[in-house]
C-alpha cells in the first residue's frame, strides 16, 4: 500500500502532530554544506513551524546513528580532496577529524534538545517479514524499521527519501518526486 504524502511547504503544523525526522532531514538542518539546497530551506521552514506549533518531535537511535555517520562521511569526502587519508577509519584518527567530530557531536546534542528519544520497539518487530521485504523488494532495512516504529506509535515521518513511499506510513516531504 502507498503512503499518504504531504508537502512540508503547505502543511499546517498543530500541537497534536507527532513526527519522526529522518536522518536526511537532520542533515539538511545541521550540516553546513547542505544548508543552501532548496530542500534544506524547506525543511528548515518546516522545522521552525514544528517548533512554533510545539509539535512532538521524536528521535530513534537508528536516525541519530545515520546522522552522525553520514555527517562524518560528508566531511571525510571534503577532506579527502585536501589530502586526508582515503581510509575512513584512518581519517577518524587525524587531528582534522577531531575538529569535525566536535562539530558533529555538537549537532547531535542540538538535535537531542529538540527531539524526544523513543524506543524503537525492535523486540516486537516481525523481523522475518522485514527481512523478506528487504530480500524481495530491496527495501532499506533501517527505513523498514523506522516505518514500523512510525506505524506503531502513530508518527508521521519527515523525510526526503523516496523509499518511504512504499512503506505505508504518513510522509511529510519536500521531495517533489514523492509529491506527484
Amino acid at each position: 500500500m502507498a503512503s499518504s504524502v504531504l508537502s512540508v511547504d503547505t502543511y499546517a503544523f498543530a500541537r497534536t502532530d507527532a513526527f519522526l525526522l529522518d536522518a536526511n532531514v537532520w542533515i539538511s538542518l545541521y550540516v553546513p554544506q547542505e544548508a543552501n539546497r532548496p530542500s534544506a530551506m524547506a525543511y528548515s521552514r518546516a522545522f521552525a513551524g514544528m517548533l512554533r506549533a510545539k509539535c512532538s518531535i521524536f528521535l530513534d537511535v537508528l536516525v541519530l546513528s545515520e546522522f552522525v555517520n553520514r555527517y562524518a562521511r560528508l566531511v571525510h569526502a571534503v577532506d579527502r580532496r585536501r589530502g586526508a587519508p582515503a581510509d575512513f577509519k584512518a581519517y577518524r584518527s587525524t587531528p582534522e577529524f577531531r575538529a569535525h567530530a566536535r562539530a558533529i557531536a555538537d549537532a547531535a546534542r542540538r538535535i537531542l534538545k529538540h527531539a524526544r528519544r523513543i524506543d524503537s520497539g525492535f523486540g516486537t518487530v516481525d523481523t522475518e517479514a522485514v527481512l523478506t521485504d528487504y530480500e524481495s523488494r530491496h527495501c532499506d532495512l533501517n527505513d523498514q524499521l523506522l516505518a514500523d516504529l512510525c506505524r506503531k506509535k502513530g508518527l508521521t515521518v519527515v523525510t526526503h527519501d523516496a523509499d518511504f513511499v512504499h512503506l505505508d506510513v504518513p510522509i511529510l516531504t519536500a521531495n517533489r518526486k514523492l509529491l506527484v
